[in-house]
Parts: C-alpha cells; structure tokens; sequence
C-alpha cells in the first residue's frame, strides 16, 4: 500500500503524509455523525443491491440519477455551496447519456443488459 501511495508524485507523498496522522475524534457528535452517515449508506447499498436484483437493469440504473439532485441539496443545505454552470452541464448530460441509453437499447431488437432477473 505505501508503494502506491508513494508512486512518482509529490502529490502521493502530501497524501500519505495526511493519511499517517493520527485521527483525533474529539467528540460524540462526530463519532454519532460518522456512525449514522457509514449505516444509512449500508442501507441505501443493500437496497440498490436488491434492486438489481428484482428489476431490470436498464431502469434501475436511470433511477440511480436521483443521487445526483440529493448531491445538490445537501450541498446548498449543509455546505452552502450552489453549484456553477459546469456543474449543471456536467449534470445534465450524465442525464441526458442515461436516457439516450434507455431509448437506444428499447429500439434494439437484443439487449445489451439481461432481459431477465438474477431470480427468475
């Protein structure tokens, strides 16, 4: 792991100077913080997991789009950042790649993705 951290770059070393640090947790709010952030993130994992699971592919994957508007609201919410024009281009054709590759693979006679379900 050192190894990688330390490939060829000035940058790397800056990194793993930081990583090396020992971590100072000073107090409840934090470990309850991390704690809540690291569980609903598990949750919302397991969930997507079982999603790919029960439904097609082609749909989940567009639904997973709907991070990217929780993404925006917590960064006005939380760290009162309003994203720039870059953002929303950069946004919007995630977006608009996402439904591009909806309609494409609905006008194909075969699919890219399975038709059916790991459970059928």
């Amino acid at each position: 792991m050192i190894s990688i951290l330390l490939h060829n770059s000035d940058l790397n070393l800056s990194i793993f100077s930081i990583l090396s640090n020992s971590w100072v947790l000073n107090d409840v709010q934090t470990i309850g913080l991390i704690l809540f952030i690291s569980t609903t993130g598990c949750i919302g994992i397991f969930c997507l997991i079982a999603a790919y699971r029960v439904g097609s592919p082609l749909v989940n994957s567009i639904a997973e789009y709907v991070h990217l508007i929780f993404a925006i609201i917590i960064g006005i919410i939380i760290f009162s950042e309003i994203p720039d024009i870059n953002s929303f281009i950069g946004i919007f054709l995630i977006i608009a790649s996402g439904i591009f590759v909806v309609f494409r693979e609905n006008k194909r006679e075969e699919l890219v993705v399975a038709e059916t379900t790991l459970r059928t």
